[in-house]
């Protein structure tokens, strides 16, 4: 016995095929009853959307992909639910591809091309829109510039490329650094390090504001590049503040440069998470990312770019969304 297909469903419910696909998409257009009607028909039947034909007939899957790196920081699943609700509730489906890439490069064992393949799937109507996690430590313009020139609906979340215009939804890093580094100095520092080494504009934001925050302080600072193999920290001064984006950069700064820094009073500053002690520092300050208010705007303005309504006045390309919180962690074991 061959499929039913839509034609043979709208006949026995008596509508058009447009109220059938409207119906089993769950359109709000459409009577609740009727969708029920026509759901409950379409099960009886054994009906199965064809999901290539609907796609090639309407040029759009309802799906979204969120693409990012196996390994790395940034917003990740713990996002995914806010994401999800926001794309739920418009009619779309939220898929996560994930890529063999961390934010260094290729993982052991792996290369570049699976990135670049999820890419090519993206341009190739598998999705109607992408949101993308572009590397940190890497420039993705070569791979991206293609998805730009097809006009694929992107949105960059968290790092973003510049040279590339598409709207970016990122925290506002200048002004969370800054803060970071105000209340790093509460403390009493009296010099402070700043490893914000990654050559993405994520990293010279926060080194900007942290920066600019110590010097209105009177608090000297030296970042990542100004501190040679031979640097020593101040002798006449005991208290140090030292920030990053990670936790595993200070440590491995205090790790090669424990001789100089264990009679220094230290407060570490990062951004959202410090796992264990603080150690060897007295305090840690951090800065949590508002990561599902990162997710949420995220999806709002992909699907606006998908949808593209007549009455859309123009948006920033770029949208920054204020810290979460500030965290304070005390050693709890001397």
């Amino acid at each position: 016995m061959a499929k039913p297909t839509l034609n043979d469903l709208a006949k026995v419910c008596e509508v058009d095929i447009s109220t059938v696909s409207r119906a089993l998409r769950g359109d709000p257009r459409v009577k609740a009853s009727s969708r029920q009607r026509i759901r409950e028909t379409a099960e009886r039947l054994g009906y199965r959307p064809n999901l290539l034909a609907r796609n090639l007939a309407g040029g759009k899957t309802r799906a979204l992909w969120i693409i990012y790196a196996l390994t790395g920081r940034g917003p990740r699943l713990s996002s995914g639910a806010a994401a999800s609700h926001v794309a739920n509730a418009r009619d779309y489906s939220l898929f996560v591809a994930l890529h063999d890439c961390d934010n260094y490069g290729a993982l052991e064992g792996h290369s570049i091309a699976h990135y670049e393949q999820i890419l090519e799937q993206a341009s190739q109507g598998l999705t109607d829109g992408a949101i993308i996690l572009p590397r940190r430590h890497e420039s993705d313009v070569s791979l991206l510039s293609d998805l730009v020139r097809q006009n694929v609906p992107m949105v960059f979340a968290d790092n973003y490329v510049p040279e590339l215009p598409v709207p970016v939804v990122s925290t506002d890093n200048h002004q969370a650094a800054a803060e970071l580094a105000r209340r790093c100095a509460a403390f009493d520092v009296e010099e402070a390090i700043l490893l914000f080494p990654e050559p993405n504009p994520v990293a010279r934001a926060r080194l900007a504001g942290a920066g600019e925050a110590f010097q209105q302080l009177g608090i000297p600072a030296l970042n990542r590049s100004e501190l040679s193999d031979n640097w020593k920290p101040s002798k006449k001064r005991t208290r140090m503040a030292i920030l990053s984006s990670h936790q595993d950069y200070l440590h491995r700064f205090a790790l090669r440069q424990e001789a100089f820094l264990k009679n220094k009073g230290l407060i570490f500053g990062v951004f959202d998470d410090w796992s264990g002690e603080p150690s060897p520092a007295e305090n840690v300050i951090i800065a949590v990312q508002d990561n599902q208010e990162l997710a949420r705007q995220s999806v709002d303005i992909l699907i606006r770019q998908i949808e593209k309504p007549k009455n859309l006045s123009p948006t920033p390309l770029h949208h920054t969304v204020p810290i979460a919180e500030f965290r304070t962690l005390s050693q709890r074991f001397t």
